[in-house]
């Protein structure tokens, strides 16, 4: 197998490692219902380890997926996630040194719009900035971000 297959096995079987996760543990964990956004952290991760390209495929398979859970909102999810994966992917590690403070900051930028994405898209811009930004967006995007600190702390190390 060449080199690029098997990361994109390793990648497809991180992402079911993931999937598991965030269905069978996330809400263990939850706080007052918030939930750390694992499959948003995975995007942002490989988005910014391969690039845009990568990012969005990424981004929007993974939303499909999701989506599927909640078929009201087909759609929804492969469209925030893959914005995300490609806005995350134009900074790519490969071209680019990214610190771990920054790589921390991006996680929470890449968090707050993924949230006020889907509440754009599932609500209005009125509502995801005055009902749901401080009781949902802003938590969840904190929480993700704590979450993604241990996944950065992680990758630092094994670099």
């Amino acid at each position: 197998m060449t080199p690029s297959t098997l990361k994109a096995l390793w990648y497809f079987f991180a992402f079911l490692a993931v999937v598991v996760l965030q269905t069978t543990f996330c809400h263990l964990i939850s706080v007052g219902g918030i939930e750390p956004d694992l499959i948003l952290i995975f995007v942002i991760f490989v988005s910014m380890k391969e690039g845009a390209t990568a990012g969005v495929w990424t981004g929007f398979l993974a939303g499909l997926l999701f989506d599927v859970y909640s078929p009201q909102n087909l759609g929804c999810g492969s469209l925030a996630k893959a914005l995300i994966g490609f806005s995350t992917g134009l900074l790519d590690e490969r071209t680019l040194k990214i610190d771990d403070r920054l790589r921390l900051l991006i996680i929470f930028a890449a968090a707050l719009f993924h949230g006020l994405i889907l509440h754009c898209v599932v609500f209005s811009l009125k509502s995801a900035l005055t009902a749901a930004f401080l009781p949902h967006i802003l938590p969840g995007a904190l929480y993700t971000t704590l979450v993604g600190g241990v996944v950065v702390f992680i990758d630092s190390r094994r670099d």
